[in-house]
């Protein structure tokens, strides 16, 4: 039974590791900046919070420990607004104040983080201040820059489309199918238009609103938390609270107040940080999102014929293989595609359209088919998923400070350098799936030969038809679309170095080598 864990060559290897290297570097580097900047804002809130209310309270140990609860609600309050702002169709609307608010604050504290960096470097003090006028000249354009983006997303998508933040096709953690309670007006039975007043958009006018609606979501948020735990949960969650607090109050009288500011801070920047990357991690690891793209792109063939077919011809070929079958997805696409989709093997979906099988012999098809099964061998899709989370966390990294010219540099950075290894990467994948479809069939050049057909099948079609979204799912890139200026620099830039897919005429030529040795 052949392997289709085939080992690549040490070229190959070499690469990825590199490239996974590099990417751990500037994923660090973004991580840091962030914890950085929520331990930057917990140490002084909780300094000024906890000396402000040891005046009040008469103890440093009941300031700390009021201080901390007071930034635990602060925390809450902006998390329930934001929560507000990407379940409902609302958006920002909700508490839009509230949210400017936390948007000025955060501002404020990346370039307080970054003066501290930049001290700490040894810069000289007018760095700082280029800094700061560089932002004050940027303000305009970048509030164009995002106006002009969102209006090309709203333009390019359906109305019922979910914002970039949200988890596409899953249910947020904290979602439950519960009703609100009375005392909270939702807007749902506002019938005013796009334009309309305040009144017909459901707003929030004046803090009363405000408050209603975050009573809603907080609402929400408890039932959904009852609902998944029990009393036993809700008992569990109180004992730890109370046993945080108490325990705040002994160290603060135990050591001073001061002292504990520093490593408490430290301690609210690890658990934000650690609950942002995980709430990334699931975001983008929701196989219904990846299915959603499909859905949007293709139509589902309605002939269960031709698909038992194809379904038998998968099985039969991941027996081969020793891997799970993954379920096939038919599709009506004149685009030769062929995409595996899922991140566990034993819950993949294959994608084929009616472009490829039509274009393509029993062999060839076969060949196409086992070259998918190996990456879902091999968790492709898994892997390529990580390796994009620092490029992905950059672009919301820019979303939320991108005003600071400092972030924006080091997000851009990050960015680019994150799709770079991961075409790298990409690349490196795809030689390994070539050798493990021909492993599974043992006929490398039946690979060859339908990479060649595919390739030639695109290269007929006309350039308004490739720039869809289904050629992105293609097992061969689209042809190179000449440009008057700079055209060897572009093609070097988006084929070469960020391409995800190596030179078809590469990888034929790389199979008509493994064809000649196996026949020699």
């Amino acid at each position: 039974m052949p392997s289709v864990r085939s080992s690549s060559s040490v070229g190959l290897r070499a690469r990825m590791a590199l490239a996974v290297a590099a990417l751990t570097v500037v994923a660090a580097l973004l991580v840091a900046f962030e914890g950085l900047l929520f331990g930057f804002v917990s140490y002084w809130f909780l300094l000024l919070a906890s000396g402000l209310l040891e005046l009040f309270l008469g103890t440093a140990a009941l300031g700390l420990v009021g201080a901390v609860v007071g930034y635990a609600a602060v925390l809450g309050v902006v998390f329930l607004a934001y929560h507000a702002a990407v379940t409902t169709e609302r958006g920002f609307d909700v508490a839009p104040n509230l949210l400017g608010y936390a948007f000025v604050g955060s501002l404020i504290a990346s370039l307080g983080v970054t003066f501290v960096v930049l001290d700490r470097l040894g810069t000289p003090g007018w760095a700082f201040a280029l800094v700061l006028v560089t932002l004050v000249a940027s303000v305009y354009p970048f509030m164009l820059f995002q106006i002009a983006r969102e209006r090309s997303e709203d333009d390019g998508s359906d109305e019922d489309e979910d914002p970039p933040w949200a988890t596409e096709g899953d249910e947020a953690p904290w979602q439950v199918d519960s009703d609100s309670p009375p005392w909270v007006d939702d807007g749902s039975d506002d019938d005013g238009d796009e334009n309309g007043s305040d009144d017909e958009r459901g707003l929030d006018r004046t803090p009363l609103d405000t408050v209603r609606t975050l009573a809603g979501h907080a609402w929400t948020l408890l039932t959904g938390f009852v609902d998944r735990t029990g009393l036993l949960g809700v008992a569990g969650a109180l004992v730890l609270a109370s046993g945080t607090l108490a325990g705040v109050y002994v160290a603060a009288i135990r050591w001073s107040a001061d002292e504990l500011v520093r490593p408490l801070a430290a301690l609210i920047a690890l658990v934000l940080t650690t609950g942002h990357l995980a709430a990334l991690v699931r975001s983008e690891l929701a196989d219904s999102a990846a299915l959603g793209a499909f859905d949007e792109a293709y139509r589902t063939v309605e002939d269960p014929e031709r698909r038992r077919a194809l379904q038998a011809r998968v099985e039969r070929l991941a027996a081969q293989a020793d891997v799970p079958a993954p379920r096939v997805r038919f599709v009506a696409s004149t685009e030769p595609t062929a995409a595996a989709v899922g991140y566990r093997p034993g819950e993949s979906t294959l994608v084929l359209s009616t472009g490829l099988v039509e274009a393509l012999d029993d062999r060839e098809l076969d060949a196409v088919v086992a070259h998918e099964l190996a990456h879902v061998a091999n968790h492709d899709a898994a892997v390529l998923t990580a390796l994009s989370f620092p490029r992905v966390n950059a672009e919301r990294l820019f979303d939320r400070y991108g005003i600071n010219p400092v972030v924006s540099l080091l997000a851009g950075f990050v960015a680019l350098t994150g799709r770079f290894c991961t075409a790298v990467v990409a690349r490196a994948r795809e030689y390994v799936a070539d050798d493990g479809a021909a492993a599974m069939t043992g006929d490398p050049a039946a690979l060859a030969s339908a990479l060649e057909t595919l390739d030639a099948r695109l290269g007929r079609r006309p350039t308004e038809d490739l720039r869809s979204a289904a050629t992105a799912f293609g097992i061969v890139p689209p042809p190179w679309e000449e440009h008057r200026f700079f055209d060897r620099t572009r093609r070097l830039i988006f084929r070469r170095l960020l391409g995800t897919h190596p030179a078809t005429e590469d990888r034929v030529e790389r199979l008509r080598r493994a064809a000649a040795e196996r026949e020699s």
